[in-house]
């Protein structure tokens, strides 16, 4: 017998205000579930699809969910991506006209990113996270637990990194980044 994973699919059972409902990996842009043939998607959907409650799932790379007769699509989301394995030069000279002048511009001024991994660099993220979040789309943040958790799962294997953009001295803006091991 082959002990070999052959699809998964990330995801939660929510049951809240709103009510029941399945969401692929909750609070991320994107997750396409592991799969590459329809059968083994078939496999791992049919016991979510067996809750009866509404099943949400992002997906960017695999278009598998999408030609299941089961769902439908009820949205796209625009992505852009830059290739970093280019040198800097190219990278530069990829970016827009108005995109490199507003680099120039945010260094003028005296804007400037730093890269850390420290658990208080990811509380100043959440701080931003929590306003944006409330301001901007009526939602309340995860708790600082969950990110307290991806910041133990994540940084001993250096796979977590926290941006932040400082305009002299205080916080304007962050990310968090996932770096994938692939060795």
């Amino acid at each position: 017998m082959n002990n070999r994973i052959a699809a998964a699919l990330l995801f939660t059972h929510i049951d809240d205000i709103r009510g029941g409902r399945i969401v692929s990996f909750p609070f991320s842009d994107f997750c396409d579930p592991f799969v590459d043939e329809g059968k083994a998607w078939c496999d791992v959907s049919a016991p979510l699809l067996a809750r009866n409650v509404p099943i949400q799932i992002r997906c960017l790379r695999n278009d598998i969910p999408a030609a299941d007769s089961r769902f439908r699509t009820v949205g796209q989301l625009a992505w852009h991506g830059t290739d970093l394995t280019r040198s800097e030069a190219e990278i530069w000279s990829g970016f827009a006209k108005n995109a490199r002048r507003y680099i120039m511009r945010a260094e003028r001024i005296g804007l400037v990113a730093r890269e850390s991994s420290a658990l208080e660099d990811l509380r100043t993220f959440h701080t931003m996270h929590c306003h944006v979040r409330k301001s901007k789309y009526n939602l309340l943040a995860q708790p600082f637990a969950f990110f307290e958790h991806l910041h133990a799962g994540f940084v001993p294997s250096d796979s977590l990194v926290v941006m932040i953009a400082e305009y002299h001295g205080s916080p304007v803006a962050g990310a968090i980044f996932f770096v994938p091991d692939y060795a």
